[in-house]
């Protein structure tokens, strides 16, 4: 978490920001419309259902964005809020809309663990390979975050497995980079392309050596020999 002009962010993997604040105990009002958060995006994201089914009955805009561009799905997706994610859904909203930086509710919910919402998401009609704009996809977050629930739902419903961010990384390469055995086993087991490099010219099996990774260095080994 990183602190900028006194208002809190979560910063998360692969220069991904999720600009909604975290608020200070009594001071909610006040972040939030220095944000441009809407009541429903509050209430979405605190997982008040009843609430955000009043204030969408009454006409609250299941669209509206804040300054950063999230919108209320975003903040209940954050919040790991399934309940309030199908109630946002049935009355309109948008789940292919991306904040300014072009993160989508399908990879708020992947990077913060909530499995649930991420099924939700997809049998909503997420797209699995939509990318940020520097190329992420909501594979590549659960890949490198450890994931493993949410990177078979994803593979599930047709992410690309050898997808490339900006800096040429795959997902089986960001998750070898930061360890993930578990989540490196399941990309093998589901096809990866050990092979490929990023724009650094690095591998899987480059990265993992580096790092120290040895364990998930002798099964890319492995995986390549194979191929």
């Amino acid at each position: 978490m990183r602190d900028i002009g006194g208002i809190h962010f979560y910063v998360i993997a692969l220069s991904i920001v999720l600009w909604i604040p975290l608020t200070a105990e009594g001071d909610e009002q006040g972040a939030a419309e220095t944000m441009g958060a809407t009541p429903l995006m509050r209430a979405a994201e605190a997982g008040e259902a009843d609430t955000v089914k009043s204030l969408l009955d009454k006409g609250a805009a299941v669209e509206a964005k804040d300054e950063n561009g999230a919108t209320a799905l975003m903040y209940a997706a954050l919040g790991g809020h399934d309940e309030i994610v199908k109630i946002l859904l049935d009355h309109g909203a948008d789940i292919h809309a991306r904040n300014k930086q072009g993160t989508t509710a399908l990879m708020y919910s992947v990077q913060n663990a909530y499995a649930d919402t991420v099924k939700a998401l997809l049998a909503g009609g997420a797209d699995p390979n939509a990318k940020s704009d520097n190329g992420t996809t909501a594979l590549m977050l659960a890949a490198s975050n450890g994931r493993s629930v949410a990177l078979k739902d994803l593979m599930v419903a047709g992410a690309d497995i050898n997808a490339k961010n900006a800096k040429g990384e795959t997902a089986l390469i960001l998750a070898a980079d930061q360890g993930q055995a578990d989540t490196v086993a399941i990309l093998l087991g589901h096809g990866a392309d050990v092979l490929l490099k990023d724009k650094s010219g690095l591998t899987a099996l480059m990265h993992a050596t580096r790092n120290g990774y040895a364990e998930i260095a002798r099964e890319l080994k492995k995986a390549a020999t194979e191929e």
